[in-house]
């Protein structure tokens, strides 16, 4: 990994799954922001322990760090994530072990903000393929996600994902945060 510093606001680590931004808050606590891009097609990679997700988010949550992770998953979590989910059963993106894996970043505790937010919102995609007209038909995936720890979810304003905006297979997500970010208890590592 490497390190650049943004002298009195931000660290930035960079590393095969994205990049980690150390941000500070208004009250100059810092919190981790996540930008992440998940492999698609490298199953391995998200079975293999460690890693800014598995590993180091559920710790920074542990040690009274707030946990933002916003990014491309390149997976559909759930079949309401997808347009067409029998017939993806078997494509990397929607496979059981990938869904699994955001099952437990989820049993971890962290929350994916648009879809608390917007539980039955149906026909909700980031992502279509260039063929075959999907955009336009809205056949997509919605494999970009904004997640955050649970103690955080009050502060989640809104959390949308930006349909109109073209310019690319994937459309851009929002996610507001409405500070103050009350702070975390602190667990002890036996509690980890």
């Amino acid at each position: 990994q490497t390190v650049d510093r943004f002298p009195g606001y931000v660290r930035k680590l960079r590393g095969p799954e994205g990049a980690c931004w150390d941000m500070q808050n208004l009250s100059g606590e810092d919190y981790p922001l996540l930008e992440t891009r998940r492999p698609r097609g490298l199953v391995g990679t998200l079975t293999r322990p460690g890693g800014l997700l598995e590993k180091d988010a559920p710790c920074w949550v542990a040690d009274g760090k707030h946990v933002v992770t916003v990014g491309d998953y390149n997976t559909c979590h759930k079949e309401i994530d997808i347009a067409r989910p029998k017939d993806n059963e078997d494509v990397s993106g929607f496979l059981p072990i990938e869904r699994a894996w955001m099952d437990k970043y989820v049993e971890n505790g962290f929350v994916d903000t648009f879809r608390t937010l917007h539980p039955d919102t149906r026909d909700a995609y980031s992502w279509w393929s260039n063929r075959f007209g999907a955009r336009e038909r809205n056949v997509g995936w919605r494999l970009d996600y904004g997640f955050v720890d649970a103690a955080l979810m009050p502060n989640v304003v809104s959390s949308e994902i930006l349909s109109d905006v073209k310019g690319s297979d994937h459309c851009p997500i929002c996610l507001e945060l409405e500070p103050p970010f009350l702070p975390i208890p602190i667990k002890k590592s036996e509690d980890i």
